[in-house]
């Protein structure tokens, strides 16, 4: 007999805009009940089968029982309404590709503000978001910025998969909050955004003993879950 793996959602968060869209509850575990009116499930809750349509804002928590005596700590998720982020023109031409910054440092947290406020060892322009260029696997950190150019209006949904804490911003947002730590996983918000470019800049750490992975995917209107291509990604100089 083991402990259950942590139950996560799928997407992590979402905004609503007169939309609706099916909420994933990831686990192995075989009942998992959930409430939506932000109160604690019991074994008599509704149980969890293949998706949950989400219409309006709400609170929903979720959580694993399993015979008769385990009970799993509930796990909730707030679902809010949400504004469509309008894009914005560069004021300078834009070049395929995103700007990094490459630094050999051992941090644990990254900052509230979106900046690490240090001295980079290497910058340069990535194709795509990951670790590559690297000069080392252990205790480093990168900070990728530029534009996202959005193809069509409408619900997307941003994902960022790593073992070591990631963040992505969109138009100096915090968007999505990936605060793993030796473990692969993959954070995912759901926003509305209008066709165009859009700021974005993401945050990678990685400490001690952590794997070099990163990945920035989406999916919208006419894409399926994907990673984001170089196609999408811009810079300024």
């Amino acid at each position: 007999w083991t402990i259950p793996e942590p139950l996560h959602f799928e997407p992590t968060s979402a905004e609503l805009k007169d939309d609706s869209f099916d909420l994933k509850i990831i686990s192995n575990e075989e009942e998992i009940r959930y409430t939506l009116d932000g109160t604690e499930p019991t074994r008599t809750s509704p149980l969890y089968k293949d998706s949950i349509k989400i219409d309006k804002p709400l609170t929903l928590k979720a959580r694993i029982f399993r015979d008769l005596i385990y009970e799993g700590t509930p796990v909730s998720i707030e679902f809010k309404s949400g504004t469509i982020r309008e894009a914005e023109q560069p004021v300078r031409e834009v070049k395929s590709g995103l700007d990094y910054k490459y630094y050999e440092k051992d941090w644990f947290r990254i900052p509230e503000t979106g900046e690490f406020d240090l001295k980079p060892d290497k910058t340069g322009i990535t194709a795509q978001v990951n670790t590559d260029n690297r000069t080392k696997d252990q205790a480093f950190m990168f900070e990728f910025s530029g534009y996202l150019k959005v193809p069509e209006d409408g619900a997307y949904t941003m994902y960022l998969g790593s073992s070591s804490r990631t963040k992505l911003f969109i138009d100096n947002e915090e968007i999505v909050y990936n605060n793993t730590y030796n473990r692969k996983k993959e954070t995912s918000t759901r926003i509305h955004i209008q066709k165009g470019m859009h700021k974005i800049k993401i945050l990678y750490m990685n400490a001690w003993y952590q794997g070099t992975g990163l990945t920035f995917s989406w999916e919208g209107p006419g894409i399926e879950k994907q990673e984001v291509s170089p196609e999408y990604l811009f810079h300024t100089e």
